[in-house]
């Protein structure tokens, strides 16, 4: 079966029908391939991705921009993101139901971080939500004309709940909704959203090209213009990270 791979953001690493199957899985066996399952059987892959997000407020006079950097490394063992935000704020995000975070910039004054401002959270863009714990699955939808299984989980620190739309066929998470509380999910008040806009191949992999977050009064676009997108080999010392340049 040919491997066709989907890189998001982050991100997660998933393949077209490589667990295809006449029977469908269980809510366990599918949160597991697009956790875990995906990554440790097929090998590994990097990406190298160069663009901005742009912050929209409503009543603002004009939208914020800042240059963004991603470089991501997925092996069998772990998923390692990097997220640079205008060369001077920088995060290590591993993967994982931990949801472990290292700054590589000194302490922000409150309120400063450019990440923070724009409504996004480096967890986010590295999904490490989807490894929330499971509350229940929810009826099947439609995003981007592809059916989807949804899942609504929970976040082990907090009150946060998040729901997601995975393609059932490519176990690719294309929209995820966020509630503080479980009175926000039941009013259906999200307080912030990501959709997937587009995405592209390179190297018989895909990755993310576009995405939205948004919220009540304001939306962050993330563009990416540049990518380099391949297999990883640990052995060739290629250059995934960088270093903060303020």
């Amino acid at each position: 079966m040919k491997k066709i791979f989907l890189l998001l953001l982050t991100l997660l690493v998933t393949a077209i029908n490589a667990f295809a199957s006449d029977k469908e899985l269980s809510a366990a066996q599918f949160l597991y391939i697009l956790r875990d399952g995906i990554a440790r059987n097929h090998g590994s892959s990097y990406a190298i991705l160069d663009g901005y997000m742009e912050h929209i407020r409503r009543g603002a006079d004009e939208p914020i921009e800042y240059p963004l950097f991603m470089g991501i490394i997925i092996t069998p063992e772990r998923i390692m993101t990097q997220i640079i935000v205008n060369e001077d704020e920088g995060y290590f995000v591993s993967q994982t139901k931990e949801n472990n975070l290292i700054p590589m910039h000194k302490n922000l004054p409150s309120g400063s971080s450019k990440l923070e401002q724009s409504g996004l959270d480096p967890a986010d863009l590295s999904m490490n939500f989807i490894y929330y714990d499971l509350v229940e699955e929810l009826p099947k939808a439609k995003v981007k004309m592809l059916d989807c299984r949804v899942f609504l989980l929970k976040n082990p620190k907090k009150n946060e709940l998040v729901k997601i739309y995975v393609a059932e066929k490519f176990f690719f998470t294309l929209k995820a909704e966020f509630f503080n509380e479980l009175t926000d999910y039941q009013a259906n008040k999200a307080t912030r959203t990501i959709e997937i806009s587009s995405f592209k191949k390179q190297n018989e992999l895909y990755y993310v090209e576009e995405f939205n977050i948004y919220g009540p009064g304001w939306r962050t676009i993330v563009s990416f213009e540049e990518a380099e997108v391949n297999t990883y080999d640990p052995t060739k010392n290629k250059l995934i990270f960088r270093q903060l340049k303020k």
